[in-house]
């Protein structure tokens, strides 16, 4: 055999199947992802039997035999068992106080890119923070993780009672703060922690001067305090002295500011103008605890809105701690009732009243809705000074539609309703061998004109199977050796056979299924002979 026929059936025993009669040249060898023409070649055309040889592209190993091809009638096929795969570079390997995740790739092969991330607390000081497996391996040596630090404490005023070599402050480590000077007082927490993000997680306090309070400042606003010594940021409060008051009493609770202190002003009390004390009047401007004073103004009105006030409806406290005028008091007033206009059409309904031009403060008009449409409201409206009570509704009865009844292999409970007011129940039942999943369903409610109606489907019929009658040593008295769906069959026992309960041998077909029952052997003693039957049932 010659080296072509010996290519040939290489290629037959590698396909599975002989190569057809070679019948043209092909062209340039195919140019493949993972592999590449061993040798250039300038060759448009390649005669058939020709053979080439393929190497892997970089980044890609072979496994198995040298790849090779032949060219077979046009068309290059491949006469060894060889591939190329993509090389692998091995596991990176963790980095201290980091992690990684595989991208590109499901495995540490050509092309795969490994991405690190620093764990909470830590920051990347590389300059990159991913690795490339290449031909020639990894791309770059890799990343590494330090720890984010916080911050030291810088402000002179102020100790660090608990630190560490350095003052290298970590995620996690906790410093306790105070003052140098035990006079004054952190305006902040006396401790602090450094977050994952190497920053505390509040900024470090300072300490502020305390406040000296002034006898002259206070003699001069009228006040007295307590404490004459207070902390930085120390709630400091004040009092009036006798005989004098402040309008805004938020004002006489003051905070220590970084050693300065704001002195609220007391003011010789006024007299005051009596409160308002009928009943009858609602003020509709006052003050705490009523202390009208000189040029304060109140607004006044009648609790009962039918009452009117015999004065005016503004007053003002007069320097003398008098009203400028006696407060009113109420008294009644007479309103002349309105009528009302002819109550509008109502849809679907009629007023019981002949209509007049106009109806008295009081008249009350009837009304009524059209045979099967429902009267919502009342049924009777009363005119209110100008104004009709609410007027009524008729609500839309449900119309039966017997082609829906029937498309939906329904029929109706009682077949005389055609039909039905609203809110009222109609009940529906199944066809025969038809049913549906919730009986629920088949009883629908009117509701303004709109009336869903249930669908049945199809039951399955039951087929009476041989196997099992004569496998549970039983028979039916049947002609037919189908069971519509709901319909019952009675099965008897073979003879010197019999059953617990003989209500079991009723069986009842439920869309296409149909319990057998199970006939046991009786005991010798229990079999008794029976009467001869001149014939035999049928037996499905």
């Amino acid at each position: 055999m010659n080296v072509l026929g010996l290519m040939l059936s290489v290629g037959a025993v590698t396909f599975g199947c002989a190569f057809p009669q070679m019948k043209g040249s092909c062209k340039i060898p195919p140019r493949l992802e993972h592999m590449e023409l061993l040798g250039a070649s300038v060759q448009e055309s390649f005669p058939m039997g020709h053979v080439v040889h393929y190497t892997c592209r970089p980044g890609y190993s072979r496994y198995g035999a040298t790849i090779k091809m032949i060219c077979s009638e046009g068309t290059w096929l491949q006469v060894s068992r060889g591939e190329c795969k993509k090389k692998r570079c091995g596991n990176p390997g963790d980095i201290e106080f980091g992690t990684f995740e595989l991208k590109n790739e499901e495995d540490f092969v050509f092309g795969a890119i490994v991405e690190y991330s620093c764990e909470p607390g830590y920051q990347m000081v590389s300059k990159y923070n991913s690795i490339e497996c290449t031909a020639g391996g990894w791309s770059r040596d890799l990343p590494h993780c330090e720890a984010k630090l916080c911050p030291p404490v810088v402000d002179d005023s102020v100790r660090v009672l608990s630190t560490i070599h350095d003052e290298e402050y970590t995620a996690g480590h906790v410093i306790n703060l105070k003052c140098k000077n035990p006079n004054k007082k952190l305006n902040g927490p006396s401790q602090i922690h450094c977050t994952s993000n190497g920053t505390w997680n509040i900024d470090p306090p300072t300490c502020k001067e305390p406040c000296a309070v002034s006898y002259s400042k206070m003699k001069q606003h009228n006040i007295q305090v307590k404490n004459y010594q207070i902390k930085h940021n120390e709630l400091i409060t004040f009092e009036c002295i006798p005989r004098y008051e402040i309008l805004d009493h938020k004002n006489l609770f003051q905070k220590c500011n970084d050693g300065v202190i704001t002195y609220p002003t007391c003011h010789l009390k006024a007299k005051l103008c009596p409160p308002v004390v009928d009943d009858s009047v609602r003020v509709l401007s006052t003050i705490p605890d009523e202390e009208y004073t000189a040029g304060h103004v109140i607004n006044l009105e009648c609790k009962n809105p039918n009452k009117k006030l015999n004065g005016p409806s503004q007053i003002y406290c007069t320097s003398n701690g008098a009203w400028n005028i006696q407060p009113p008091t109420c008294k009644e007033q007479k309103l002349k009732k309105q009528p009302c206009f002819p109550p509008p059409e109502v849809l679907f309904g009629e007023w019981m009243r002949k209509k007049k031009e106009m109806y008295d403060s009081g008249s009350t008009i009837k009304f009524k809705c059209i045979s099967y449409y429902k009267l919502q409201g009342k049924k009777e409206i009363k005119c209110r000074n100008g104004t009709w009570d609410q007027l009524p509704a008729c609500l839309v009865p449900c119309i039966l539609n017997s082609n829906y009844i029937k498309g939906n292999n329904t029929d109706l409970v009682n077949a005389k309703e055609k039909y039905v007011e609203h809110n009222k129940n109609v009940k529906f039942k199944c066809l025969r061998t038809f049913a549906i999943s919730d009986v629920k369903l088949l009883h629908v409610k009117c509701l303004n004109g709109t009336l869903e109606y249930p669908k049945c489907v199809k039951m399955e019929p039951c087929v009476l199977n041989d196997n099992y009658l004569k496998g549970n040593n039983t028979i039916v008295n049947a002609s037919k050796k189908y069971l519509e769906h709901d319909e019952t069959v009675k099965f008897k026992c073979l003879p010197t056979f019999n059953i617990s309960d003989s209500k079991l041998l009723n069986g009842k077909c439920l869309d296409g299924k149909l319990k057998y029952p199970k006939c046991v052997k009786m005991a010798p003693d229990a079999i008794t002979v029976q009467p001869s039957v001149q014939s035999e049932p049928n037996i499905y």
